[in-house]
């Protein structure tokens, strides 16, 4: 291999390596409606395919958080560009689930992004869905209180 042919190789490898750095960013998800300042607030991340909105979303970006106010951002660094979902709630009693009562009601404040309307049961995946392409992108979602 010539020199010229080698530095072509790196200079392609280089790159490369720096548009795979670049296909990440952080997803800030903006959390408002929070009646109450008692627990905690769980904010999962869901690509498409995954059991949205009841599985636990994209390995290692799930999160709660505590309650300082009654809106809160909340990020997720070095995410991978793409299709997401994101389902929040308010752990009131911090067990890390959102709690039901009788036919599935749910007991705590919960939100999905793009804030779909909800009939007898969770948004579809593509009500929810944002997209992630940039080195910053920010959604907002308002809780909803049931009971």
């Amino acid at each position: 291999m010539t020199l010229t042919s080698l530095l072509v190789v790196l200079g392609s490898t280089l790159v490369n390596l720096s548009a795979a750095a670049q296909s990440r960013g952080t997803l800030t998800v903006e959390v408002s409606g929070l009646r109450d300042l008692v627990g905690q607030l769980c904010v999962n991340i869901f690509a498409a395919g995954q059991s949205f909105p009841e599985g636990s979303g994209v390995p290692g970006q799930g999160k709660c958080v505590p309650i300082t106010a009654n809106s809160i951002a909340v990020q997720f660094e070095n995410l991978a560009y793409g299709n997401y979902a994101v389902a929040a709630y308010h752990d009131r009693n911090q067990d890390n689930q959102l709690n039901q009562g009788a036919f599935g009601i749910p007991l705590e404040g919960f939100g999905f992004s793009r804030n779909p309307s909800i009939g007898f049961g969770p948004p579809s995946f593509e009500s929810a869905q944002i997209s992630h392409g940039a080195a910053q992108t920010k959604t907002v979602l308002q809780l909803r209180y049931l009971q």
